[in-house]
């Protein structure tokens, strides 16, 4: 999955700069929106990708692994790795959907062939809501974010009382 999103991501950087260097108008434009097409398909190859990483992380939960943060100095706190892979995980698809939000806003034309009418969605075609749904799965990833630290702790503390001698 990584090395087909990196592919895109590098067709869609060279189409973006064919569509700046393009002479004709209307040429940089059908190339600007063909770049457009490609950010939205990695963007839609990394969701599956984080999809994937999410279960796995869902899957790997409940056998904590505590260890150091190595950016953090403080002793006293351990993390539980796997844990923190839920907000990893979960951050890199919310910065993924925002930017395929921002594509689709970019064309208000069309990105994607969408669906006159709700009826018509399917599985392969999404409906003409799409980007009402994409805000809406934004919304609620943010409104349950602190759900994470109550359903999967990732610090542990330990107090330690000095010694009196």
């Amino acid at each position: 999955m990584v090395d087909a999103i990196n592919i895109i991501t590098g067709c869609r950087q060279r189409m973006q700069q064919l569509a700046t260097s393009a002479a004709d108008a209307q040429q940089a434009e059908w190339l600007s929106l063909q770049a457009a097409r490609l950010g939205a398909y990695a963007c839609l190859a990394e969701t599956m990708r984080n999809a994937i990483m999410y279960q796995y992380a869902l899957d790997t939960a409940v056998q904590p692994q505590f260890g150091p943060n190595m950016m953090d100095y403080d002793d006293n706190i351990t993390y539980d790795q796997r844990t923190l892979v839920f907000r990893k995980t979960a951050r890199e698809e919310l910065d993924n959907v925002t930017d395929l939000l921002a594509i689709l806003e970019s064309h208000p034309e069309g990105v994607f062939h969408l669906g006159k009418t709700p009826e018509e969605e399917t599985v392969f075609t999404y409906g003409p809501d799409l980007k009402q749904k994409i805000r809406r799965k934004m919304e609620i990833m943010l409104d349950h974010w602190q759900d994470y630290e109550t359903l999967y702790p990732s610090t542990k503390v330990w107090d330690f009382e000095p010694e009196i001698r």
